[in-house]
C-alpha cells in the first residue's frame, strides 16, 4: 500500500463519481480503504461504510420490544433486566442476534431514566459508629 497523497484524493472523486464503489477505488489506486474513506469524509463526499443502511437484527422483534419497554414504565415496578427480555426472545422467539445488539437497540428507544434524589439520612450523637482500620508495622 501506498501514502495516500492528494492526487489519490483527486482520483478517487472522479472514480466515485462515476459509480465505482469505494472498496474498487482503494484496490485501483492502491491505498488503504479505511484511510481513503476517512480523509473522502472529511473533505465533505459524505462516503461512509453503508452500515447505517443495514437492518438490524433486532429489528422483526420490534413491537415485542417495544411492549417491553412500555411494561417496564409502570410506576412501582422495578425494572427488568435486558438480559431477561433476551433469554424471553432466544427461548421463546428465536431470535438470532447477540445481547449486545439488543441492548443497543432497547437502549436507543428508551427513555431516560428518572432522576433520583439523594436522601439523606440522620442520626442521634452517639447512635451510630465508624471505624477506620489500619495496620502498623512496628
Amino acid at each position: 500500500m501506498t501514502k495516500l497523497r492528494e492526487r489519490h484524493l483527486m482520483g478517487a472523486e472522479v472514480l466515485l463519481e462515476s459509480g465505482q464503489s469505494i472498496r474498487a477505488t482503494a484496490q485501483d489506486l492502491g491505498v488503504a480503504e479505511s484511510p481513503l474513506r476517512y480523509r473522502l469524509r472529511r473533505r465533505g463526499q459524505g462516503v461512509g461504510d453503508g452500515r447505517a443502511r443495514q437492518v438490524e437484527s433486532c429489528a422483526p422483534y420490534e413491537g415485542l420490544i417495544q411492549a417491553w419497554i412500555e411494561g417496564q414504565q409502570q410506576e412501582g415496578n422495578r425494572p427488568e433486566s435486558i438480559r431477561s427480555l433476551y433469554e424471553g426472545l432466544l427461548v421463546e422467539h428465536g431470535f438470532t442476534g447477540t445481547y449486545k445488539a439488543l441492548w443497543r437497540y432497547v437502549r436507543k428507544r428508551q427513555p431516560a431514566p428518572k432522576v433520583r434524589p439523594h436522601r439523606r439520612v440522620e442520626t442521634r450523637p452517639g447512635g451510630q459508629g465508624q471505624l477506620d482500620w489500619a495496620f502498623l508495622r512496628l
